[in-house]
Order: C-alpha cells, then sequence, then structure tokens
C-alpha cells in the first residue's frame, strides 16, 4: 500500500479492505463471519459459532498504522449489547509489514469516547473559546489528548470466544 492521500474511492477501498480482513481473522480462527455490504445498520460484519445459535455483531473501522489515529464519530458513544464490537484495523504502508487489529468492546468504547469528548467538551479551544459539540470522535493507538487509546486492545479475538463458545 502507497502512502498517498486518501481519496474518497480510496476511503472505500481501504474501509472494505478492513471488512475483509475482520471477517477473513474470524473465519480463520473458526467462526463463521460475513460482511454485511451495508445492507445492515451498525454491522460490518456479522459473525456466528458453528452452530449458528450465538452472534457477534462488529462494527469496523480502519486507519494508516503511520498516523495512530482513527476517527469513529458519534456512534462509537452507543454502548449496544455484550455481544457488539469495534473492531479497529490499522492498515499497514509497508508489504511486508502486518496490519494491526484492536477489538474493543462496546462499552468500553462508548464509555471511554463519551468521557473524553466531555472532557474536550469542557476545556477552551486555541483561542479560549468554547469548543463547539461535533460528530468527530476519535481512538488513537498510544497518548492523545482527548482520543481514546486503544492499544490495550489489540488482538484481542478471545473476547469473541467468551461470546459465541
Amino acid at each position: 500500500m502507497t502512502n498517498k492521500k486518501s481519496s474518497g474511492a480510496n476511503k472505500v477501498a481501504q474501509g472494505n479492505a478492513a471488512q475483509l480482513l475482520v471477517a477473513s481473522e474470524l473465519n480463520r480462527r473458526g467462526w463463521s463471519a460475513a460482511v454485511t455490504l451495508g445492507n445492515a445498520p451498525h454491522v460490518d460484519v456479522l459473525c456466528s459459532n458453528e452452530c449458528g445459535t450465538k452472534f457477534a455483531f462488529v462494527q469496523v473501522k480502519s486507519f494508516h498504522l503511520m498516523s495512530k489515529s482513527c476517527t469513529v464519530g458519534i456512534k462509537a458513544e452507543n454502548a449496544y449489547a455484550n455481544n457488539f464490537f469495534w473492531v479497529i484495523v490499522g492498515l499497514s504502508d509497508e508489504p511486508d509489514t502486518r496490519d494491526s487489529f484492536f477489538i474493543v468492546p462496546a462499552q468500553e468504547m462508548a464509555r471511554n469516547v463519551m468521557k473524553l469528548h466531555k472532557e474536550w467538551l469542557a476545556t477552551s479551544g486555541r483561542n479560549g473559546q468554547q469548543h463547539n459539540d461535533n460528530t468527530i470522535r476519535k481512538v488513537c493507538v498510544g497518548n492523545r489528548k482527548y482520543e481514546y487509546d486503544i492499544s490495550q486492545w489489540g488482538n484481542r479475538w478471545d473476547l469473541f470466544e467468551n461470546i459465541l463458545k
């Protein structure tokens, strides 16, 4: 993958690639996973156990690993159920470097993203003005002010095991 500015078409391709990578990884680990192709609101990948009796719902977001930050939007504040996960995919710009996966339970994502956004709203902007509320919410890998650090959720595929067993 080259390190170019993303056009709209490239962002769509990047998102599609991330969804396919997540579904592939879930299937590789023995579960049944399918990309919803935009046909299910809030769910990019639907995953079930082999019997089809238990399900996990996945929202996928992607970013370039070099940027260390990903926009997730206001829907990240929805706690959903305990079988709903965010999988944030860090796509490598280097062909021989593996992509990174961060599996975050929806309740954890909602609690932390909401808390940090409220903290941001309560602080003054660059020129002392009040921040205006918006729909932008961000997560990061590492420590960035007002962005939820998802580092602890790297490769936590075991969370699916807890739901689908």
